[in-house]
């Protein structure tokens, strides 16, 4: 058993480049000569090998509503106090500071690195106001952590480095696509953001869109905020798919 966490990052140079392109021919090398071999790799995209099992990875479990008698039996909720308590030893949370750290784990979705961010703030903010801050804006979500890898200290950084590896193509797409709140049908991505099934199906594998059980897709609203703003850095773009978008 062979197990290669965070795989964009294990394959050599030149970089950023398509997983395609970085050397995956190594594993394929592996599994041909080595055929008792078994590999578990962790990775953002898919690797397209034959034999790959795919097991998607979603956030951790948010409670549902204003919940907060249980907070602790979710583990998006756990995680936050958990590390809320190591920048905040003896941190005690009132009824109305444990609804909004539901609120914001619900905001997230249950991601664990906007999680550890968001907790890192209590010493400044309460937690209603990490909540709203996360709200208003995605740069919120950042340490200064000596010992945190660069790509680590902000959302923006995994976004930006996996911003890097879409086509300029794919990239036009997923700006497109911000202007959906709730998701959106295939015929809808098809008309407003000029979206076609390859890449719809490449933004997929890339864990940048999903497909939901309704045969719907929809971004993580982390990531929806994010292309939202690479839009708006376009005018021309952002007026011509806003209209595109109410007229559909």
């Amino acid at each position: 058993m062979l197990l290669l966490d965070n795989l964009e990052h294990l394959l050599p140079p030149p970089q950023p480049l398509p997983l395609q392109e970085q050397g995956v021919e190594v594993i394929t090398a592996l599994l041909q000569h080595a055929p008792a071999i078994k590999l578990l790799t962790t990775s953002r995209e898919r690797l397209k090998v034959q034999g790959e099992w795919v097991f998607e990875i979603g956030g951790l479990p948010v409670p549902p509503g204003d919940q907060t008698d249980e907070l602790e039996d979710y583990s998006a909720t756990l995680l936050f106090l958990q590390s809320a308590q190591r920048a905040q030893v003896g941190l005690v949370l009132p009824v109305e500071e444990r609804r909004a750290v539901a609120r914001l784990c619900r905001l997230v979705e249950g991601m664990p690195l906007g999680i550890e961010l968001a907790a890192a703030w209590v010493q400044t903010l309460s937690c209603q106001e990490i909540a709203q801050e996360t709200e208003r804006s995605l740069d919120f979500l950042a340490v200064s952590a000596r010992d945190v890898p660069d790509r680590h200290r902000s959302i923006r950084a995994v976004f930006d480095h996996s911003w890097k590896l879409l086509s300029a193509e794919e990239q036009q797409v997923m700006r497109r696509l911000s202007v959906f709140r709730g998701g959106f049908r295939r015929e809808a991505a098809e008309a407003v953001a000029e979206a076609t099934l390859p890449l719809l199906s490449a933004l997929i594998d890339k864990s940048l869109l999903r497909r939901t059980a309704a045969n719907r897709y929809d971004l993580h609203e982390l990531v929806r905020q994010y292309a939202e703003a690479k839009l708006q850095d376009i005018p021309q773009e952002f007026e011509t798919t806003r209209d595109r978008h109410s007229a559909y």
